[in-house]
This record gives C-alpha cells, structure tokens and sequence, in this order.
C-alpha cells in the first residue's frame, strides 16, 4: 500500500504539528508513504526507511505543485 500524505511540516519542524506528522508517519511501518510538506522551518531529520520525504517541495508555491502533480 502507498500514502501520499500532504502535510504542512513534518522532518523540518519542532512544533506539535510536525511532531504528530512524524509519528503518524512512524506508526504506518510496513506502509510506503510519499511525504510532501509545505514548509521546512529548521534542519532536516532523517525520516524512517518506508518514508519518502520531498524536502524540495518546499521550496516555493510551484515546486509544491509540482511535487504533488508528479506523486
């Protein structure tokens, strides 16, 4: 099974939001997920194996869309 998952911030964030990201993303193991968020604020963390995390897509309003138009 695959998971697009659209999020706000996940593996560039500290706040409550991106931290039930990564665990919702932990807690699917064994379930290919493509991660793409809107904002990375701070450095990067290294998502599991079975997460694909589109750091890139962050960059700016049309590499979003580009990102999610290619997933």
């Amino acid at each position: 099974m695959n998971i697009l998952f659209l999020v706000t911030d996940a593996y560039g964030g500290h706040g409550g939001i991106a931290l039930f990201n990564r665990e919702l993303c932990a807690a699917l193991d064994g379930v290919r997920i493509t991660v793409i968020p809107r904002v990375v604020r701070g450095v990067i963390q290294t998502p599991p194996p079975h997460v694909n995390f589109v750091a890139e897509a962050a960059e700016n309003p049309v590499a979003y869309l580009r990102a999610v138009a290619a997933a």
